[in-house]
């Protein structure tokens, strides 16, 4: 390939390159208050910034009996929420008078009808349906885990979109610095085919 032909290519593939990987950063770096519901009482726990991995996994202890505690595991990632159940011995009932008795998710950044409309659950050892996932409100959701018989190693996967956030100044300047790029190497091609 002839270097007039790469530089213009080069350009428009780092372009689409940046872009892309700005369009479809999820919620990664953004602030969640992660709670759990309780008799209409909200037990906030943890502010987290999301991260990939599980360095921002929180720990929801709901009580403790003479084998230890019980509760759950949460790891929230750019597009999955995993949730882990620890009890120590048998499994209990989650019961009461409330709408809700499970985890719930808030933040700005969180489109909790977003959320809802395009979550998938793809792991689930415990009868969680989709009509357990509530929009409380504009920014955030809950899972309800009301009436679920639960024992220590069940698992739930929920998958989800979310709008991207996307630095509007910083793509303007990498548009403009490829157009530059693209009208540099236009011009260097027209000043050859003139020689």
């Amino acid at each position: 390939m002839t270097s007039k032909l790469f530089m213009p290519k080069l350009a428009v593939a780092l372009c689409a390159t940046v872009l892309s990987l700005a369009a479809h950063a999820g919620i990664i770096g953004t602030q969640l208050d992660v709670g759990h519901q309780y008799d209409n009482r909200f037990d906030f726990l943890k502010t987290v910034v999301v991260q990939e991995g599980n360095s921002d996994a929180v720990n929801v202890v709901l009580g403790q009996n003479n084998y230890g505690q019980f509760g759950y595991l949460v790891d929230i990632d750019s597009n999955k929420i995993d949730v882990t159940f620890h009890y120590p011995v048998g499994s209990t009932w989650f019961t009461s008078s409330s709408v809700i008795n499970g985890l719930y998710l808030s933040g700005l950044s969180l489109d909790a009808n977003m959320f809802k409309d395009t979550a998938q659950i793809t792991n689930n050892t415990m009868y969680f349906s989709s009509g357990r996932i509530l929009v409380m409100d504009d920014h955030t959701i809950g899972l309800d885990f009301q009436r679920l018989t639960l024992s220590s190693g069940l698992t739930l996967s929920i998958t989800f979109d979310q709008p991207a956030e996307v630095d509007e100044p910083a793509s303007l300047a990498l548009f403009a610095l490829s157009a530059a790029a693209l009208r540099l190497a236009r011009r260097r091609t027209k000043r050859q085919a003139r020689a």
